[in-house]
């Protein structure tokens, strides 16, 4: 099948941007034709292509006639129908605190799912019915090393700074990192400190504190994680509660309690490292690669054999779990 990948821009190493070179390298693998479009073709461009993947900026520029779009944004999408009108679409919606664009509306579109419950209801506010379900994040488990068990008490900790008042969220963590003997370090651009892989580096830790894919990631890498940025905290992952996680993203609408010294002690005190390890084997088992390889290879052959009902129940994304 010949695919394109849409995404607003490749310059930084955002989770979207992220997503969308994991999925051009398993559905290239899987012997599909793939495309990246984008706007702004930054540095992260450069390293989609150095994987023999082509990015253009212009529909005209691609190398092929695509079957179907997967749209992570919805950046020039007249432009790329109106060059390939046979072509048909499904919008997946990552920023579940934002509004969805009108142009979801273009009749190409044939799919609009959302990464979390409530970024489906943002897709529903914009079109007025209801969204064709849940489609999460995965993980490519190829860069992680095996997950170990991790000490009985966490004496390393990380803090991921990737979203606005990352300093004072950090600054809090660390104080609580002195009072219980740990070592607290920091990573992401609210720092000015890039790195190239979170799972790789969050591998080094005993306890991570991040959200959405930032913390997907890392529990992933067997640490154990306490989802929480400057909106609040969610609490320890632990097998119980990984599901639920991974239903709604690690994302923002989990964070129901302030992002007070209290709500992140309480967290920290509910660290146990058999319960990090069972929360990993758990996200490996469902948010692998070859999980959403299958998932998007499933939708895109329905899309191009315009076979399925809008809203089908078929591809809820929890289903299967």
């Amino acid at each position: 099948m010949r695919i394109a990948i849409v995404t607003q821009r490749l310059h930084k190493r955002t989770g979207t941007e992220i997503v969308t070179r994991d999925m051009c390298k398993s559905l290239r693998d899987a012997g599909h034709s793939v495309c990246v479009l984008t706007t702004y073709a930054g540095p992260f461009a450069a390293e989609i292509r150095a994987l023999g993947l082509p990015v253009v900026t212009e529909p005209r520029q691609m190398p092929f006639a695509p079957d179907v779009a997967h749209l992570n944004h919805l950046n020039d999408i007249d432009n790329l129908f109106r060059t390939f009108p046979r072509c048909r679409g499904v919008y997946q919606h990552h920023a579940p605190a934002a509004g969805v664009p009108a142009a979801v509306r273009h009749p190409n579109i044939r799919y609009r799912v959302g990464i979390s419950p409530l970024a489906c209801q943002q897709i529903e506010r914009a079109t007025g019915v209801p969204s064709d379900g849940i489609l999460g994040n995965y993980v490519d488990l190829s860069s992680i090393p095996q997950v170990t068990a991790r000490p009985e008490r966490p004496r390393r900790w990380l803090v991921v700074c990737h979203k606005k008042h990352a300093w004072t969220h950090y600054a809090k963590i660390a104080w609580l990192g002195f009072c219980h003997g740990a070592h607290c370090a920091a990573v992401g651009p609210r720092i000015f400190r890039r790195i190239r892989s979170i799972p790789a580096e969050a591998a080094r830790f005993d306890l991570v504190f991040a959200s959405a894919r930032c913390a997907l990631e890392s529990a992933a890498a067997g640490a154990g994680v306490i989802v929480t940025d400057y909106r609040g905290v969610a609490g320890f992952v632990t097998p119980d509660n990984v599901l639920h996680a991974w239903h709604h993203n690690f994302g923002g609408e989990m964070l129901t309690s302030p992002a007070h010294f209290d709500a992140l002690e309480q967290a920290i005190l509910c660290y146990d490292s058999q319960h990090a390890y069972d929360a990993a084997m758990t996200v490996q088992r469902l948010a692998n690669l070859s999980q959403g390889l299958a998932r998007w290879e499933a939708i895109y052959r329905d899309i191009a054999a315009n076979q399925s009902p809008p809203n089908s129940d078929h591809f809820h994304d929890r289903r299967a779990a």
